[in-house]
């Protein structure tokens, strides 16, 4: 993907800065100055903003970008030579309309040197991140409710302002808070970094850094995941990951899929 996206949304509304490093979430990275960096929803996003706007760049996996570069060149093909199946309706997948969808709204903005709203639709990569994000949310609002009825709130808020929770995958937020006892930020994060890049599949290359998804629960519910977390400095952590994996896997239904269509988290 080419230059910066964005999405209208205020400091007050959203600091990407304080949300994505307070411990939430422990795979975002501050790559340079203000820029955020991560996996989510199995592309690499990268994040910025200004006083206005989220920023943000997608960095799809090799066999998408190669799946849709081969659209492109069959699709300038039928243009210029016509093609004897054209009659044939055909239909892309969800993934290749987000790509192209997005695609038709990229523009050249960037962190310095903000550019004119556009519209995004529902299927774009912008839709993740305010599902993600959870922007339908009005936090200054919630914000002065809160300082309203409770003095201390509002005494320390200002330091505060744009702090969201983050509406993340179930599975990786289960397992990632499993890391999280009796430990911190630095060293969750880089617990969750070995089990992705032993267990999960690579997602692409990026200034000299691999991107990996994150686990599937099958995965971690193989023999041997004990030991081999053990090795890599999970501790006792390790039994718990590999033990929950099985517990789900072993329900009548995918219990985390479950949750997701309740809308419980």
């Amino acid at each position: 993907m080419g230059g910066w996206k964005k999405l209208l949304c205020t400091h007050n509304q959203l600091r990407i800065d304080l949300t994505l490093a307070c411990g939430q979430s422990f795979r975002w990275k501050e790559t340079r100055p203000g820029e955020w960096r991560s996996v989510l929803a199995g592309n690499v996003f990268t994040l910025s903003q200004t006083d206005s706007h989220l920023l943000y760049k997608v960095h799809t996996p090799v066999s998408v970008a190669e799946e849709v570069a081969q659209q492109e060149a069959a699709d300038t093909h039928k243009r210029a030579f016509g093609d004897s199946t054209d009659s044939i309706p055909r239909k892309k997948s969800k993934r290749q309309k987000k790509i192209f969808t997005d695609s038709l709204v990229a523009t050249d903005c960037n962190p310095e040197n903000d550019c004119d709203k556009h519209e995004e639709d529902d299927s774009s990569f912008g839709s993740i991140l305010q599902d993600y994000f959870q922007l339908d949310i009005d936090v200054e609002q919630l914000y002065q409710q809160w300082s309203q009825a409770d003095s201390n709130f509002k005494n320390v808020s200002p330091k505060f302002v744009g702090i969201r929770m983050l509406r993340q995958d179930p599975v990786e937020n289960l397992f990632s808070f499993i890391c999280s006892s009796n430990n911190n930020i630095s060293r969750i994060s880089g617990m969750v970094e070995r089990m992705c890049t032993c267990y999960g599949r690579k997602l692409l290359d990026l200034d000299g850094v691999s991107y990996y998804a994150f686990p599937a629960i099958d995965t971690l519910a193989q023999d041997g995941v004990v030991e081999q977390l053990r090795a890599l400095g999970f501790g006792y952590r390790a039994k718990f990951i590999s033990e929950t994996a099985r517990w789900i896997l072993k329900k009548p239904f995918n219990r985390m899929a479950g949750i997701i269509e309740n809308g419980t988290l």
